[in-house]
C-alpha cells in the first residue's frame, strides 16, 4: 500500500508539473499529489512503528524531490519534440527502483553477514569494496574459536541511488576467502491470535485464583503433576531462557521464579515475553494470578534475553547472539516463538546456532509459526536439531492459524488457544497461538532437565512423543504432550529422585 501511494505521488507530481498552470487539471493534480503524499508519509510511519531501525525513507525522497525537478524541467521544455518518450523511460526507471522493496527488510546497520575463511584478512573485504563498506565488524562473540560462527562478520554498507543490496552481495561472492553469505533480515514474533475455549479444568488443585481460566493446565494433568513432584528431589535448578521482547522479572505472579542476568532484559514494554514467560514459569499456589507447571525455583526458572523490540522485531544477528549468549550462561533450554520466511542461507546460520547450543548441554524449542501453512517454510521452525511446537485447541484439533509439522525432525504439539498467563504491570491476558504452545513443551523439557541434567534434544523428543496424546491429526500436528506422563515416566529411570 504504501508503494502504491508513492506511485500516486510520482504520477500527480508529474502531472502536475507538465500541465500549464491556467489549466483546471494543474490544481487537481496538486491536490491529489499533496494528499498522495500525506497518506505516503502516514504509511511510512507505520512501517516505523512497526520497525524503528527500518524507517529510511531518504532513498525514496530524494527520489521524489529528483522527480520533482525533473518533471519541472519537462514543462520548461515540452514545446520540444519528441519529448513523450521520457514518460515510459521514467516509469521503467521507477520500476527498476522500486523492485529493490520488495526484498527482506535488513538492518541498515549490518545488511549483511558474512563468513570467511580463517585465513582470510577481513581488510581484505574492505579493499574490495571501498566506498560501498560503511564497516565490517565481528557478528557473534562466541567463547568457542572452532565454532563457525566465530567467522561471521557483519557488513554495514554504503549505497549509490542505482546499487542494490543484491548487486553488491554479487561483488562480494567474487572475492576469495568469502564462503557464505546471508542477509541479516528483520524477524519478528509470531503475533498472538484469536481463539476460545469452552472447556474448565474439573477440579480446583491450587489457590491461584485465575486457575478456572486455565483449561490447558488441566487437559495436561498438571495438578497431578505437581502433587508427585513434591516428594522428588531434583538433581539441578534448570534455567530457561525466553528469547522475545524482554520480561517483566517483577512481576506479582513470576518474580519468584525469574532468574537475572542483565537489567536490560528485564523489561518489557510489548508483553509478549512476559506472556510467554509465565505459561512457562508463572508462581503456583501463591493466592496470586494463575498457575503454570513449574513447581518452584528449585525445579526450574526464567531468564530473559531481549532480541525483540518493542514492535516485535528484531534482526537475525540479535536472535543468534541471543541464543549464544544463552548457551554461554548455561542455559538447559532456550524457547523462541519467532521466526519468519525460510531460506537455505537463514537455515545454514541457525543451524550453526543449533550445534553451538547443543554442544554446551542446551535444548532449542521454537515455534511453528501461525500461517496456517507449514512449519518447513518457517526458520528457526524448519531448522535441525530444534525441537518444533504446533497448537492445538481444546477439542484436540488444530486450529487454522497453527502451521503443520509434516517434515519437521521434531514436531510437537500443546495447547496454544486462549491461553492465560502474565503480562506486564501485574496484568493477566489470554492469547492464543504457536507462540504459546512453545514455552509449554520449553516448561516440561526444563522439569525434565532438573531431574537428568544429561537429557539431550532426542532424548526429550522420544520421551515426550512417547509419553504423549495421539490425536486425529497427530501425522500432521506430532503427538500432543502430556507432561505428567513424561515426567513419570523419567522419574520411574531415577530412583534417586523419587
Amino acid at each position: 500500500m504504501v508503494t502504491l501511494f508513492w506511485i500516486l505521488c510520482f504520477v500527480t507530481m508529474f502531472t502536475w508539473r507538465i500541465t500549464p498552470p491556467y489549466r483546471q487539471r494543474h490544481h487537481q493534480m496538486r491536490y491529489t499529489f499533496f494528499g498522495s503524499l500525506i497518506l505516503w508519509l502516514i504509511g511510512l510511519m507505520g512501517q516505523w512503528f512497526e520497525s524503528p531501525e527500518l524507517f529510511h525513507p531518504g532513498r525514496t525522497i530524494l527520489l521524489l524531490l529528483s522527480l520533482g525537478i525533473g518533471s519541472q524541467l519537462f514543462y520548461l521544455w515540452r514545446k520540444l519534440r519528441y519529448t513523450k518518450w521520457l514518460v515510459p523511460i521514467g516509469m521503467c526507471l521507477l520500476a527498476w527502483v522500486l523492485q529493490d522493496r520488495k526484498l527482506p527488510r535488513l538492518d541498515p546497520k549490518g545488511e549483511l553477514l558474512v563468513q570467511i575463511s580463517d585465513d582470510m584478512n577481513p581488510e581484505t573485504i574492505k579493499s574490495r569494496l571501498g566506498f560501498n563498506l560503511a564497516s565490517i565488524t565481528p557478528a557473534f562473540e562466541v567463547t568457542d574459536s572452532e565454532s563457525p560462527l566465530a567467522h561471521y562478520y557483519k557488513i554495514n554498507l554504503h549505497y549509490l541511488p542505482w546499487q542494490s543490496t543484491h548487486s553488491l552481495q554479487h561483488r562480494l561472492q567474487r572475492i576469495s576467502g568469502v564462503q557464505w553469505i546471508d542477509q541479516n533480515e528483520y524477524y519478528a514474533f509470531f503475533k498472538p491470535m484469536t481463539g476460545h475455549s469452552e472447556i474448565q479444568p474439573s477440579m480446583q488443585w491450587s489457590n491461584d485464583p485465575l486457575l478456572a481460566r486455565q483449561w490447558h493446565l488441566d487437559q495436561q494433568q498438571i495438578g497431578d503433576l505437581q502433587a508427585s513432584l513434591q516428594s522428588a528431589h531434583p538433581g539441578k535448578s534448570a534455567r530457561l531462557f525466553i528469547l522475545d521482547t524482554g520480561v517483566d522479572s517483577k512481576h506479582e505472579d513470576l518474580s519468584p521464579n525469574y532468574t537475572s542476568w542483565r537489567k536490560e532484559d528485564e523489561s518489557d514494554d510489548q508483553g509478549h515475553g512476559t506472556h510467554c514467560a509465565g505459561v512457562a514459569a508463572a508462581v503456583t499456589n501463591n493466592q496470586t494470578g494463575g498457575a503454570s507447571m513449574d513447581p518452584g525455583p528449585s525445579f526450574f526458572t526464567v531468564t530473559s534475553i531481549k532480541v525483540l523490540n518493542f514492535f516485535g522485531g528484531g534482526t537475525q544477528q540479535t536472535i543468534i547472539q541471543g541464543m549464544i549468549d544463552a548457551a554461554n550462561q548455561g542455559a538447559d533450554v532456550i524457547s523462541m516463538s519467532l521466526g519468519g520466511r525460510s531460506s537455505d542461507e537463514k537455515q545454514r546460520l541457525y543451524e550453526e546456532a543449533v550445534k553451538y547450543a547443543n554442544k554446551k548441554g542446551t535444548i532449542v524449542v521454537v515455534a511453528a509459526g501461525n500461517d496456517g501453512g507449514s512449519a518447513t517454510l518457517v526458520t528457526p521452525a524448519n531448522v535441525p536439531g530444534v525441537i518444533t511446537v504446533t497448537a492445538i485447541q481444546s477439542d484436540l484439533t488444530k486450529p487454522a492459524f497453527a502451521n503443520t509439522l509434516e517434515g519437521i525432525q521434531f514436531g510437537l504439539a500443546a495447547p496454544g488457544v486462549d491461553i492465560l498467563a502474565p503480562i506486564p504491570k501485574n496484568k493477566y491476558a489470554n492469547y492464543s497461538g504457536t507462540s504459546m504452545a512453545t514455552p509449554q513443551v520449553a516448561g516440561v523439557i526444563a522439569l525434565m532437565k532438573s531431574l537428568e541434567p544429561d537429557l539431550t534434544t532426542k532424548d526429550a523428543f522420544e520421551l515426550l512423543q512417547e509419553t504423549g496424546l495421539s490425536t486425529p491429526q497427530s501425522t500432521k500436528n506430532g503427538t500432543l504432550i502430556q507432561p505428567n506422563k513424561a515426567i513419570a515416566s523419567l522419574m520411574a529411570t531415577i530412583p534417586a529422585v523419587q
